[in-house]
């Protein structure tokens, strides 16, 4: 019931907006409105709000001021009544204070120009359209209420493919010596050292006496074998 409450009273609200643009276009007369914000926060009821010719700023075609006949306390309106399309397509300044808008001009219609201008000001939109959004808006509301429970969680898929070689990994600990290898062959034959020096005459004259002494010797032995 809150949101019924709440559509309804949107709607209204658009049918109200509609109305007024035709009764403006009627009369032959340009409604240029909006809302006028300071560092994000509305400003209070009462703040002065003037429309000029943005190529002539002397030129002023309207002041209004915000929260005047019913409106809210951060909302104006300017009417400007024409009596011929002279202004057609003119660039209108709207200031308050600091702050400032600029829009076209165009001859029995509803004008929107928001203080600070954070976007180019667009036509205010027809009436069904707007009904339309507001239809769809709850609709959405209404959809995303009545949404079931969260299914299950599909299978997994496949494994993707293998990932690019990883770098080389640090040198690893030493390991324990292993057993003792076979002997190895003979090594070839060295060579032949340096010739000794010759012996003296004394020495070879003692030798050869020993030498005869000992085949003496076996001889006086023989002999007194065979006695």
């Amino acid at each position: 019931m809150p949101k019924l409450r709440i559509i309804s009273a949107t709607l209204a609200a658009m049918l109200v907006l509609a109305l007024f643009a035709a009764v403006a276009s009627a009369q032959g007369a340009t409604v240029i409105t909006g809302t006028v914000t300071v560092s994000g926060a509305p400003v209070p009821a009462g703040t002065t709000v003037t429309a000029a010719l943005a190529d002539a700023p002397n030129t002023v075609l309207g002041t209004s001021t915000t929260g005047a006949n019913g409106l809210a306390a951060n909302q104006y309106r300017i009417d400007i009544s024409v009596n011929d399309n002279t202004l057609e397509g003119a660039s209108v300044r709207i200031t308050s204070g600091t702050q400032s808008a600029t829009v076209t001009f165009s001859v029995g219609k509803v004008i929107t120009g928001h203080l600070p201008q954070s976007t180019t000001p667009t036509p205010t939109p027809s009436l069904s359209s707007q009904i339309g959004t507001a239809v769809v808006s709850y609709g959405t509301a209404n959809s995303a209420s009545l949404r079931g429970a969260t299914g299950p969680a599909g299978p997994s898929g496949s494994s993707g493919p293998a990932g690019p070689p990883g770098g080389r990994g640090g040198a690893g600990s030493q390991g324990a010596a292993g057993p003792a290898g076979a002997a190895g062959a003979a090594g070839a034959v060295g060579s032949a050292g340096a010739a000794g020096e010759a012996a003296s005459n004394s020495s070879l004259g003692i030798i050869l006496g020993a030498v005869a002494l000992a085949v003496a010797g076996g001889a006086v032995y023989l002999a007194m074998r065979k006695s």
